[in-house]
């Protein structure tokens, strides 16, 4: 939040994106010009989108940037848990450093919590924890895993050096082709290969990576506080409950019977998490804020709910303003109606956003 004081609502940088699908070219596109400023206000137009509400557009712009980004050829390993790749052509075009910068840009801007990092990744660019030592896990489902996976569960020396030879090409590569005479310097074996193939062999792109990460100072504001960002860049992304979407928004009452209409609000929150709604927590949030996730910032300004009356209340269906986080409920006589006239609603939202 302190680093978004820094975006100018005056000066805007304009995006032009497609589809979501072009969304990393675009960004790519405007981070590449030589008068880009990360300090302007992001202003997004899709181009088949006729309502091109700016608010909607850049949230959308951010979430759709992040999960292109994880799936760059920089990254490799497991879902969740990504790791840098070495790809000399990425080093080459200098690809580690803008996606770091279209990282920090994106977070910064009001961007979704990254959530992909894996902890050797974390650490290598952070030193945190300043104790961590890469695991076979950092390294994913690939072929090299397995290699050295056998060496790791071997039980015997018979199993040792069948598994050294089988993975000879890597140990040599890594400067760890050595003899081997007790069981038990398997371990530092493993360690060595793996501090190697995770940290020593990727020390440029890591460099280039921190750097891109510096925009808006947001490698160094991480570095002051590496332990309470780590959620932030490592998964889990915290998953939405009916809880935690009721206490995001603050409740603007007029009058009494609005009380009738948030115990509706409560139950259809349960309900939704609970899978018994056309709609789910994600649609209700996006249809509310123009994101389905929470941004690592939180929301400005604050979701809030207020309640509107109609003279027919079976035509009374729910508004929202995205811009301003606000989500407006219909005072309606039961519960299935105002179940089904917010499933209507949302999904009908969602199934827009799709197009």
């Amino acid at each position: 939040m302190d680093l978004a004081c820094q975006i100018s609502q005056q000066q805007t940088t304009e995006v032009l994106v497609e589809d979501d699908d072009g969304v990393s070219e675009a960004a790519l596109q405007v981070l590449r010009q030589s008068d880009f400023n990360p300090c302007c206000t992001l202003s997004v137009k899709f181009s088949k989108d006729k309502l091109n509400n700016n608010i909607r557009n850049q949230r959308r712009f951010l979430r759709c940037l992040v999960s292109k980004l994880l799936m760059s050829e920089i990254f490799e390993g497991p879902d969740g848990a990504k790791n840098l790749a070495l790809n000399s052509k990425a080093l080459r075009d200098d690809l580690y450093f803008e996606v770091g910068s279209l990282l920090a840009l994106s977070l910064v801007h009001g961007g979704p919590p990254l959530g992909f990092f894996s902890p050797a990744l974390y650490h290598s660019l952070f030193n945190y924890p300043t104790n961590y030592r890469p695991t076979l896990q950092d390294l994913g489902d690939t072929a090299f895993a397995h290699k050295i996976r056998q060496i790791a569960e071997a039980n015997s020396m018979k199993e040792l050096r069948c598994a050294m030879q089988s993975a000879s090409q890597y140990l040599e590569a890594a400067g760890c082709w050595r003899n081997i005479s007790k069981l038990s310097e398997k371990d530092m074996l493993v360690e060595d290969v793996l501090n190697f193939y995770l940290i020593i062999r990727l020390q440029l792109p890591l460099q280039r990576f921190r750097e891109g990460l510096r925009t808006l100072g947001l490698f160094e504001q991480v570095q002051m506080c590496t332990e309470a960002f780590h959620s932030v860049f490592c998964g889990p992304v915290e998953r939405l409950t009916a809880e935690s979407v009721m206490d995001l928004f603050t409740v603007q009452f007029s009058e009494e019977k609005e009380n009738t209409t948030l115990n509706f609000w409560k139950k259809y929150l349960h309900e939704c998490d609970e899978g018994r709604c056309a709609a789910s927590l994600k649609d209700l949030l996006t249809f509310a804020t123009a994101t389905d996730l929470v941004p690592s910032i939180g929301f400005h300004p604050t979701p809030s709910i207020s309640f509107f009356s109609s003279s027919d209340p079976s035509c009374a269906f729910p508004q929202s303003h995205c811009d301003a986080n606000h989500l407006i409920l219909p005072i309606v006589p039961s519960y299935e109606l105002f179940k089904k006239h917010l499933d209507y609603t949302v999904c009908q939202f969602s199934v827009m956003q799709d197009i």
